[in-house]
């Protein structure tokens, strides 16, 4: 006999879910990976570790920090997600403002 917990984690887990995304969890496992890592410090040194939307950049007087966005945004395009020339360095206010512009899909726009 089935307990209502355990109908319930059936019913409702995985694509069923409210909650489901289309399977981002392995997306963020990809993204803890050592060459995810890699190509994000090649983007920073790149970019001189500097905003390049508005310049901002760390000093011993103010942290600012940076994120490495994806011109070609990751979940599309396979094929660049560790190019560094399809990776550009924007400080975090920068990158929130992009993604809540364009969104997190279709959004080459940069």
């Amino acid at each position: 006999m089935y307990s209502k917990t355990k109908l319930f984690r059936e019913r409702f887990s995985g694509k069923n879910s409210p909650t489901w995304n289309g399977g981002l969890a392995k997306l963020r496992t990809e993204r803890s990976s050592i060459e995810y890592r890699d190509w994000r410090k090649a983007v920073f040194a790149k970019d001189f570790y500097k905003c390049q939307c508005c310049g901002a950049k760390s000093s011993h007087k103010s942290h600012v920090e940076l994120h490495a966005h994806h011109i070609k945004n990751w979940a599309d395009n396979e094929a660049d997600r560790y190019s560094v020339d399809n990776g550009i360095t924007l400080c975090d206010k920068c990158h929130y403002e992009f993604h809540s512009l364009f969104g997190k899909k279709n959004n080459d726009s940069l």
